[in-house]
């Protein structure tokens, strides 16, 4: 049960067994588990089917996410690069139509500006954020995806915002 994803009363995946995230990156399963504390950092990642473990420790704050890196070594030891995601060219009125401020269910604001080819996405530190569509974005440093919702054929009206782990987060626009 450590590693079964519960399900919620609304029948998403919580992709989180006993304390351990469960997920799938590349078609091979992933099961995780990290935490930090006063200036500590973990991230434990097992491939169980590559039989492929890998443990960070760090303790500097504002260094590399120790998940990205656990993953980068996984998938180094996989052979297959991090992160294949192919990036498109989408029209600048595109990345300007997402543009916004965004609430999420936990009440924090993610604010969302065009940068140049990219995104300029601050939840708490800013992100750069790779459109892969006209409404879906990824981060290159994580394996956080964006997915903005549009009110067809009318604005973005949310941004589910899916970090890989737990359940896809649901932002609603702020109007200002």
């Amino acid at each position: 049960r450590m590693w079964t994803p519960a399900v919620l009363a609304d029948g998403r995946s919580t992709r989180y067994g006993f304390g351990w995230a469960v997920w799938n990156y590349a078609g091979h399963a992933v099961v995780e588990h990290g935490g930090s504390v006063n200036g500590f950092t973990t991230a434990n990642m097992r491939l169980p089917d590559d039989r492929i473990y890998v443990a960070v420790l760090s303790n500097c704050g504002g260094c590399a996410d120790p998940r990205s890196l656990a993953l980068t070594a996984a998938t180094t030891l996989l052979g297959i690069p991090f992160d294949q995601r192919p990036i498109a060219a989408v029209p600048a009125a595109a990345r300007e139509r997402v543009a916004g401020s965004y609430r999420d269910e936990d009440g924090d604001v993610w604010v969302v500006s065009r940068d140049g080819d990219h995104l300029s996405v601050t939840a708490g530190r800013p992100f750069a954020a790779y459109p892969t569509s006209e409404t879906t974005y990824v981060f290159r440093d994580s394996v956080r995806t964006l997915r903005f919702v549009d009110d067809s054929p009318g604005p973005i009206v949310a941004v589910e915002i899916d970090q890989g782990i737990g359940p896809v987060m649901r932002a609603v626009r702020v109007v200002n």
